[in-house]
């Protein structure tokens, strides 16, 4: 039951009805006036404003009750709809075509040209390279002198020795790697790639992983590309 002094602003509230107005945020809290009162623990709550009386809060329910109470406000205005569309039209991010450079555009190319699908349902496709080989230079000498002191590493422990080896064992037989030939016509064409060991002592697995050093530069500063 409601107080006898309380005037609802809208004494029939609980029926839905046409809306009058609207008020914004900075409205509803300047009309707000002194004088709140609780009907009882988590139960509705009275609030006295510029118009009268409102009323909000919980509503408890018997548990085996199957009535409910529901409050749907819908305001439909053209204006509102024509400002939001501009919003999205404001915010939408345009699709500019970027102008590619003629390696750009070579590695789309080639891209499209050597993408396929192995039998486990993988996307590969090769690597690019440059289109001008013979400016790559020399990079066997590098990575040859990078493998020497990397044996020298082995020589002091052995048995991060075991795990490198097994390792590369491994992904041979996986065909990550196959066994090239030298020959003098492909030093400046063949591009030869570093590759150290990395030590992850937590791990549960593996405690040696090898990371190949894909930008170790040749004898004229380049890299594969």
């Amino acid at each position: 039951m409601l107080p006898k002094r309380v005037q609802l602003a809208d004494p029939n509230f609980n029926l839905s009805s046409k809306i009058d107005i609207l008020l914004g945020a900075s409205v509803f809290w300047s009309s707000l006036c002194l004088g709140q009162d609780r009907l009882g623990t988590n139960m509705l709550v009275l609030q006295n404003t510029q118009f009268g009386w409102i009323i909000g809060g919980n509503l408890n329910l018997p548990l085996n009750s199957t009535s409910a109470s529901f409050l749907n406000v819908n305001y439909a205005d053209k204006l509102l709809n024509d400002t939001m569309v501009r919003f999205w039209q404001i915010e939408e991010v345009e699709q500019k075509r970027v102008r590619l450079t003629a390696e750009e555009q070579y590695c789309e190319n080639y891209f499209r040209d050597t993408i396929r699908r192995n039998y486990e349902g993988r996307f590969v496709v090769k690597i690019p390279f440059k289109q001008s080989l013979l400016e790559l230079g020399n990079s066997r000498d590098s990575a040859l002198r990078r493998f020497e002191l990397l044996e020298q590493k082995f020589e002091k422990n052995k048995e991060v020795k075991s795990e490198y080896c097994a390792f590369m064992l491994e992904y041979e037989k996986l065909g990550h790697m196959v066994e090239s030939k030298d020959s003098s016509d492909s030093l400046s064409t063949d591009y030869y790639m570093p590759h150290h060991a990395v030590f992850k002592t937590s791990s549960l697995t593996s405690k040696c992983r090898v990371v190949f050093d894909a930008s170790a530069k040749s004898s004229t500063e380049s890299i594969k590309s």
